[in-house]
């Protein structure tokens, strides 16, 4: 059976596969939407992934992009930095932990630690 973290990382390995190439101009654009509205930016998901990872391990320390703030992608090169640092910071912090913790559901969190992981 394939532990959560696992998957998680494998995931994330595959995505910044994905990214592989992606040229600084290309990550930034913001196409629009069907109907209404622009989608956010290649960089921008990437952000916002490192940060929910990067929450995970240093809860108090903060990037410098906040999902809320007005849709302005951030620079590729921070993005990518981000994801790896999480990504690390992630790998290291929760190799050992049980699923019995990831089943846990800490003050104030919605989901459990294994289901906030997967997102």
């Amino acid at each position: 059976m394939y532990r959560p973290l696992d998957v998680a990382l494998f995931t994330l390995s595959e995505f910044e596969r994905g990214l592989a190439g992606l040229a600084t101009e290309d990550a930034a654009v913001r196409l629009e939407k069907p109907g209404d509205g622009r989608m956010n930016a290649i960089s921008w998901t990437v952000a916002h992934i490192a940060r929910h990872w990067l929450a995970r391990t240093r809860p108090r320390e903060q990037i410098d992009f906040r999902p809320q703030d007005p849709a302005h992608p951030p620079p590729l090169s921070d993005a990518l930095a981000w994801l790896a640092e999480g990504t690390s910071l992630a790998g290291r912090s929760l190799a050992d932990v049980s699923s019995a913790t990831l089943s846990q559901t800490g003050d104030g969190e919605r989901e459990n630690r294994g289901t906030a992981l997967m997102r």
